[in-house]
């Protein structure tokens, strides 16, 4: 399975509350070279920004992990949204 098609699952699993934001997190941080190769409008790089600007956020106190389920949500739909 591609890191594109994987990042989607595991989105999906942090959505269904069975992988914590942290975890989710790290396994983006650790390909964090393959993202940058890919288009700057991609939907996997954007949703890659949107989670990992989420976890900073929320490890500053800044959000709750509810609001980033939230914003994740809207991130996955947004081409959708546009078409």
């Amino acid at each position: 399975m591609s890191d594109s098609a994987q990042l989607l699952v595991l989105t999906g699993k942090f959505l269904d509350g069975t992988l914590s934001l942290a975890e989710l997190g790290e396994w983006i941080q650790d390909r964090e070279e393959y993202w940058f190769t890919l288009p700057r409008d991609s939907i996997a790089r954007v949703l890659t920004g949107t989670i990992m600007l989420a976890v900073y956020e929320v490890d500053a106190g800044d959000r709750s992990v509810d609001s980033v389920k939230d914003i994740i949500s809207e991130a996955t739909l947004e081409p959708a949204l546009h078409d």
